[in-house]
């Protein structure tokens, strides 16, 4: 078999597998968490969280975002997403017929906490966030400068407003492709330093915004009975956001109190476990093959901004929706290198590569390997509402469900 013709039977493996995800779950309702999240407006006030709200109120006018009409925008959401990384995934796959591409997007499409994630925990403004992104992500590679800087920061700010988690999940994945761009491109310092301006400046403006004016100008009991009375339901946490939080040690007796103290270590366990076992596998090639102009710790550097979301860890809550999102960012910021920058590989010289590599290194890919077959649909995101997919039947056999109870 061909090159190309493998190339093309290994996408359409993966738009299968995305399909398959996604149709699987087709019937299934919006979370109330993620539903309520949809009625916040600037009708209180310029309160976080609310933009997304705001635009759909003047999309349907005076009528009420119901949890049908809702559920039908999610969806739509949720597809868009999963059409445009399929695009995606298309163009650097034809465009390069690198073994580490196939790699990367084997692993990106068939990790528990990647497009699973994406499908399970379908509403999240974290996945609205990446659809912003991905012009202003395009624009840093093929843009011309200060200006694609400029709409990264511009969109970079919109994340923030969406949601304010964006600061360390979608804004330190354009800063990577920025710096990478500007480090291959040669630019002066001053040029640099200006063009991040133009990056972090317009989140800086986002985050004061919120940090001045995120609260509403109501008490929060009277914004969650104004949700209630329009659409008949509300959920509390959502609101929680907008009440005096407790202290981060309160925060973690309450969080392990609430989930038992051998139950949250052995999830925060298994969602460690899954981020090796996915991520060790493409940062390993990344690091034997790369061809960047950069030096090692530059490339650790670029390759840590994908990492940023685990920090949330530090509020003691949703530890599984930050190893998702690490991982998703990983993954989507090594093809974005691929696809911009890094010079093809052949396959000879791969596979010359790997029997080049000190065992050490192949001990460390072997154990990744298998770590991530034994963990492939295992449910570890408990913590972020997602029902167990062991209820999932489209293609995850029975047996492989036991196999995996022998070692989770």
């Amino acid at each position: 078999m061909g090159l190309d013709r493998f190339n093309r039977l290994l996408f359409w493996i993966l738009a299968l597998r995305i399909a398959l995800s996604y149709f699987g779950r087709a019937t299934s309702a919006i979370g109330g968490y993620n539903f309520t999240h949809f009625q916040l407006n600037y009708g209180f006030g310029f309160i976080k969280r609310g933009l997304v709200g705001e635009l759909l109120g003047w999309m349907f006018a005076d009528q009420v975002l119901s949890a049908p009409r809702v559920g039908m925008l999610v969806y739509g959401f949720t597809a868009a997403l999963l059409a445009l990384l399929l695009v995606f995934l298309h163009r650097v796959m034809t465009r390069t017929g690198d073994p580490r591409v196939w790699t990367i997007a084997l692993l990106l499409t068939f990790c528990p906490g990647t497009i699973e994630y994406i499908v399970l925990d379908r509403g999240r403004l974290d996945q609205v966030n990446y659809l912003v992104i991905a012009p202003a992500l395009w624009g840093l590679i093929r843009g011309p400068m200060p200006l694609a800087a400029l709409l990264a920061g511009l969109l970079g700010g919109v994340t923030v407003l969406i949601h304010e988690a964006a600061l360390l999940i979608h804004v330190p994945l354009l800063a990577a492709v920025l710096y990478v761009r500007l480090a291959v491109a040669a630019q002066p310092w001053r040029r640099r330093g200006l063009a991040f301006l133009g990056l972090l400046l317009p989140v800086a403006g986002a985050v004061w915004l919120i940090l001045v004016h995120g609260q509403p100008d109501v008490p929060p009991a009277e914004l969650a009975a104004a949700i209630r009375e329009r659409v008949g339901y509300v959920d509390p946490n959502v609101i929680g956001v907008y009440t005096d939080h407790q202290d981060l040690a309160g925060h973690y007796r309450e969080f392990f109190r609430h989930r038992g103290d051998w139950s949250a270590l052995v999830e925060l366990a298994a969602a460690w476990l899954l981020l090796w076992g996915w991520c060790r596998i493409p940062l390993e090639l990344f690091e034997r093959f790369a061809t960047l102009p950069l030096g090692p710790r530059e490339r650790r550097l670029v390759m840590r901004a994908a990492f940023a979301p685990l920090l949330w860890m530090a509020m003691g809550i949703d530890w599984g929706r930050w190893t998702a999102l690490a991982i998703f960012n990983c993954h989507l910021l090594l093809l974005i290198l691929h696809l911009a920058w890094e010079r093809p590989l052949p396959v000879e010289r791969f596979l010359d590569g790997l029997r080049a590599a000190g065992r050490p290194r192949l001990r460390r890919l072997a154990l990744a390997a298998g770590v991530a077959l034994i963990t492939i649909g295992y449910p570890f995101l408990r913590d972020t509402t997602l029902v167990p997919i062991a209820s999932m039947k489209v293609w995850i056999p029975d047996f492989w469900l036991r196999f995996q109870a022998l070692f989770l």
